[in-house]
């Protein structure tokens, strides 16, 4: 099988998803070969760091970012890499690849062989105006006239697509993370005596609500004076912090680990998820979680059992100032949270599961031919 995934999400939490996706399933014995083709963006790792991500049995293209051109970048790009190769299983990542692709494969005569991941849907996104949410609603609609087969991060976002979209074809593939490196990770991370600290993983922009995390941040250290430091781990747009808050910049995965599991407890804010790998991480490394209750979040946190979920700024304030006066119901959860993780989201089962999922949604005359071909190669 041949697998070519295509992206202009190349950044922050979409990027490690995708990126980890060809990395697995590089290694698969089934695989022949896996293709990443993407548009950089203003706030994209360099080439080199999204190559080192793959690792170094996944090709790897990319173009530079053209900010003002990046739509008309995106469509050439997918355009030029399906007639490159006409037979590969063609998976697209979030909405803009996902609407464009589907729209030329079909057009082409190729849908057949295409999936879509949205990563969130936009119209899902609570931080959106209703309006835009309800043109996002009709916008995805009409992309199943060009392409029905969805991947789909999380049994949460599977049950939010029935609803809204009746007639997609869907595969939940859920979001794993390594498991051990999370492990070894905790055992290496010094956690010194002094202010508990809080943290938030992503790129820092609206669907992440990082306003409502700065207001936390803010109410706790007025009501908590020295007990905790916030932390935002990532980079995006920084004026939307308060000056209660740090920022750590872009960081490889490994730096981002090693951040996160030398904290204390985390603080989700966002509006909408897929399933973010930077909580599966965490909970992996042990840490308890604050969220907001949103599609792909509740999946994973269990509320009082692997963490806490909350619908309001007040709601989230009064979680954090819980974990800090109750340090050992805070680990409890991180534990569970960790055992949780270890038993259903570990890395060693996502190639597999994605292979499923494409001989599920896909005809058997391109899956088939794949496994054919292999065997008359090999």
């Amino acid at each position: 099988m041949r697998i070519l995934h295509i992206t202009e999400a190349t950044s922050a939490g979409v990027l490690t998803s995708v990126t980890a996706l060809a990395r697995a399933q590089s290694a698969h014995p089934d695989v022949r070969s896996v293709t990443l083709a993407c548009v950089a963006r203003g706030d994209s790792p360099p080439p080199a760091a999204i190559a080192e991500m793959c690792g170094h049995d996944v090709a790897l293209r990319v173009l530079p970012c053209r900010q003002r051109r990046r739509l008309i970048d995106l469509t050439r790009l997918i355009r030029t890499e399906i007639r490159r190769d006409t037979e590969a299983v063609v998976h697209l990542h979030s909405s803009r690849a996902g609407f464009i692709g589907r729209v030329l494969t079909a057009l082409q005569g190729t849908a057949y062989r295409v999936v879509y991941s949205p990563h969130c849907f936009s119209f899902d996104r609570a931080d959106l105006p209703a309006a835009a949410r309800v043109a996002f609603r009709v916008l995805e609609r009409a992309a199943l006239r060009a392409g029905r087969n969805l991947v789909l991060v999380s049994h949460s976002e599977a049950a939010l697509t029935a609803r809204v979209l009746p007639g997609a074809a869907v595969a939940t593939v859920p979001n794993t993370v390594d498991v051990a490196a999370c492990r070894s990770a905790a055992t290496r991370a010094g956690k010194p005596a002094g202010p508990a600290r809080v943290i938030h993983i992503g790129r820092i922009a609206g669907q992440k609500r990082p306003e409502v995390f700065a207001a936390v941040a803010d109410a706790v250290a007025e009501a908590r004076p020295g007990q905790a430091e916030f932390q935002w781990i990532g980079e995006g747009e920084r004026g939307r912090l308060s000056s209660n808050v740090s920022v750590t910049g872009w960081l490889t995965p490994s730096h981002v680990r090693e951040h996160i599991a030398a904290a204390d407890m985390v603080l989700f804010t966002s509006a909408g998820e897929g399933m973010p790998r930077s909580l599966l991480e965490a909970q992996a490394c042990g840490l308890p979680v604050i969220a907001h209750d949103v599609t792909g979040v509740r999946d994973i946190v269990r509320h009082g059992e692997t963490g806490l979920l909350a619908n309001s700024s007040q709601d989230l304030i009064a979680a954090v100032l819980q974990l800090l006066d109750d340090p050992p119901a805070a680990t409890e959860l991180g534990r569970a949270a960790a055992a949780h993780i270890a038993a259903h989201h570990d890395t060693s089962r996502l190639a597999e599961t994605s292979l499923a999922a494409y001989r599920q949604l896909l005809p058997a005359s391109v899956t088939a031919h794949h496994r054919d071909e292999e065997m008359t190669l090999s």
